[in-house]
């Protein structure tokens, strides 16, 4: 029965912490609102699926299925603005008094502050739900089961701080109460690098890597699944610029951006002081509206004037992010043409060029990143240390040969006998 309700989408278990004893895992069994299953059905279900197990060795003498206070902070999804009220292991929500209904069909869950609030309707959640706790020699099980029903409202994230390793953000849900759990999900693309359950509203990812793109998405572990929100958030780039082997093969750092960098003939990593600008929080999630509507008003403006004064049609910027203070935008400058262009030149243009759109208090930095001078001069050096050899090998050949020519018509003269002396090929010239 459990495997058939996991199959089929109607149940997920959630790991909540492991602790000793032998192994004590503690989860969460959460149902879907539509499965009504009672207390026993529970019970008999996971007794049966540890005695057949054949990895796990559970004590089932000391098992114990308990029901659960639906109603304790993070096993419902009624509003903050809603009474919750326990029956059994199933629960009801109730909008308070002043506050009306905005989702009849599951009620409790958005409660709205109105004027002349109408009479109030009590719905109860149909399943019934257990907790059980299971004691093993070698392994034991925590279960808790948490009914959900219907759709949250999404938390709200703001992102807090953003450096070359770190990621810090914390988050708000309006209709989750306090203490409820909520699950964290950091993703580098599609791949899963982490997942924490916790019930506090801030986190701080460390040890990340620079210049590099992470999604985090945060989710109320009782509400549905499509109550998920994300922000995309790219860590700070400048330790990336700071080596001088960056477009080297044995440089693995900063893979995001190596690619584009060391595929052009010049780059400049520049950096702009927007000191008449505001920094908010949206501006570290490239998929706010703010994010996109600053960095595409920066490249278009950019890339227009640059093109023209460095008569370059494929000039081209990439906007890496912004920071606080007031606003600082990093963003990499590309160059197709072979002609190098020297650092100061840009950084003069760039100046022009944003000072005019920002204000005269704008403050622009260039640097270049020569992305073809560390691996020229690497392979120009082993260049010249082949011909080198070449030559000096050349030139040992044509001396000996020379020797060779020379004692062969000495020897045709008659003035100088050659006598092979030993065994290992060594001659002897004599003057007649």
């Amino acid at each position: 029965m459990i495997l058939k309700l996991i199959e089929e989408g109607k149940m997920r278990i959630v790991i909540n912490s492991l602790s000793n004893g032998s192994v004590i895992a503690s989860f969460s069994i959460v149902l879907d609102g539509g499965e009504n299953l009672t207390k026993t059905e529970i019970s008999d279900a996971f007794t049966e699926a540890l005695n057949m197990s054949t990895v796990l060795k559970a004590d089932l003498k000391r098992t114990v299925i308990e029901a659960r206070n639906s109603c304790q902070p993070g096993f419902n999804d009624c509003s903050r603005n809603a009474t919750c009220t326990a029956e059994g292991a199933t629960y009801s929500c109730q909008c308070s008094e002043g506050f009306t209904d905005n989702s009849p069909q599951v009620p409790g869950r958005v409660c709205r502050l109105k004027q002349n609030p109408p009479s109030q309707q009590i719905t109860t959640v149909p399943p019934e739900g257990a907790m059980g706790r299971s004691t093993g020699i070698t392994t034991s099980s925590v279960f808790a089961t948490t009914f959900t029903s219907g759709a949250c409202m999404p938390v709200l994230i703001k992102i807090e701080n953003v450096t070359e390793e770190k990621i810090q953000l914390s988050w708000t849900s309006e209709d989750s109460k306090r203490g409820s759990l909520y699950t964290i999900f950091l993703m580098d693309g599609i791949r899963e690098i982490n997942k924490t359950t916790t019930s506090e509203t801030t986190i701080m990812f460390k040890h990340l890597l620079p210049g590099h793109v992470y999604t985090v998405s945060v989710e109320v572990l009782s509400c549905a699944e499509n109550s998920r929100t994300s922000v995309t958030v790219r860590t700070d780039p400048v330790s990336c610029f700071n080596r001088t082997d960056f477009c080297l093969s044995q440089n693995r750092g900063c893979p995001d951006l190596k690619y584009i960098i060391c595929s052009n003939y010049q780059s400049f990593v520049c950096r702009a002081l927007l000191k008449n600008q505001t920094f908010n929080s949206s501006l570290y999630d490239t998929n706010t509206e703010g994010y996109k509507a600053m960095s595409e008003s920066i490249k278009t403006e950019i890339v227009t004037e640059m093109r023209i004064k460095l008569k370059d049609d494929h000039f081209d910027i990439m906007v890496l992010g912004f920071r606080p203070g007031s606003v600082i935008v990093d963003f990499i400058s590309v160059l197709q043409k072979q002609e190098p262009v020297d650092v100061d030149i840009v950084q003069e243009y760039l100046s022009q060029i944003l000072k005019s759109k920002f204000g005269d208090q704008t403050e622009v930095t260039v640097q270049s990143l020569s992305t073809e001078s560390s691996t020229a001069r690497s392979s120009s050096w082993k260049v010249a240390v082949i011909v080198l050899g070449v030559l000096f090998g050349v030139a040992l050949v044509l001396l000996f040969l020379l020797i060779l020519v020379y004692i062969w018509k000495k020897k045709r003269s008659g003035k100088y006998l050659v006598e092979p002396t030993g065994l290992q090929g060594n001659f002897v010239c004599k003057h007649l």
